[in-house]
């Protein structure tokens, strides 16, 4: 796609909650469109570190996307933080058939700022 489009795009690790050193160095110059996490919560203590760090670092039109496997923490905890956060959500499911996600599984879910 990158070559397709002629785009730039540049990728980095980030640690939630420990995201000074990132800010300082990626977001010189503004903050990001899009945010992608897959499978990262696996414990109730990342919730909050997770969307405090997307809501440090997301324009206000740009787009969090989260695939979300369950382990040990329920969505509602991470909705509801996210909610606090002033994000608002969706799920993002195959257009024919609005009762399944993608792939049959788990939910993909988008979160964008409140309006």
């Amino acid at each position: 796609n990158k070559v397709e489009n002629e785009c730039d795009f540049e990728t980095a690790y980030l640690y939630w909650g420990q995201d000074e050193d990132f800010v300082q160095e990626y977001c010189h110059a503004g903050k990001f469109d899009v945010l992608l996490a897959a499978d990262v919560i696996y414990e109730d203590d990342q919730v909050l570190p997770l969307i405090t760090t997307a809501s440090r670092i997301l324009k206000p039109d740009g787009e969090f996307i989260l695939a979300f496997a369950r382990r040990n923490v329920p969505m509602d905890k991470v909705l509801d933080a996210a909610t606090a956060f002033n994000f608002q959500y969706e799920v993002l499911t195959d257009e024919h058939d609005t009762s399944r996600t993608f792939d049959g599984t788990e939910p993909i879910y988008r979160f964008t700022w409140k309006k």
